[in-house]
């Protein structure tokens, strides 16, 4: 993804004109290379690639999100996001998002999404839980009834 030119849509949207992000003269002012993107264009392009893989395009099903700035990217260099899988915890599916700078080839954000997974039943053995209960589990669950069938048909 690519940013706009010119940074001062993005001041406009967000109330946040701070002189680094539109003013090549305070950029130049405080040794910097150019005018500085605005966070929240590498936290966008990863909410916008994020929320319909992880999320199912379900927003709601989000419960929390973190995001750290750790690098800079100027207005003309691309920004790159990628999505990692990092693994579920009590039913909340994990995500870690990644921003690199494409041009200077480092990291300019990371985060961390949770989301609401649904959590399908686990099958105990049936000692421990009563007799038939793998039956009931069986008729109550698509997915153990699933994989009861293909062991079926293994057999």
């Amino acid at each position: 993804m690519r940013p706009q030119a010119c940074n001062k849509g993005y001041a406009h949207v967000s109330s946040h004109h701070n002189q680094i992000h539109v003013s090549l003269a305070f950029s130049n002012y405080a040794n910097l290379p150019g005018t500085m993107t605005q966070g929240m264009f590498p936290a966008a392009a990863a909410r916008i690639l994020m929320d319909p893989w992880a999320a199912d395009r379900n927003t709601a099903r989000v419960r929390s999100s973190s995001c750290s700035f750790v690098g800079t990217a100027l207005h003309n260099d691309g920004t790159e996001a990628k999505l990692h899988y990092a693994g579920i915890v009590s039913c909340r599916k994990i995500i870690n998002a990644e921003a690199t700078n494409k041009v200077a080839e480092e990291k300019v954000l990371a985060g961390e999404r949770k989301l609401i997974k649904e959590c399908q039943p686990i099958y105990l053995p049936a000692k421990k839980v009563g007799a038939r209960y793998g039956m009931i589990l069986c008729h109550s669950s698509p997915i153990v009834r699933e994989v009861w069938d293909k062991a079926d048909r293994h057999l």
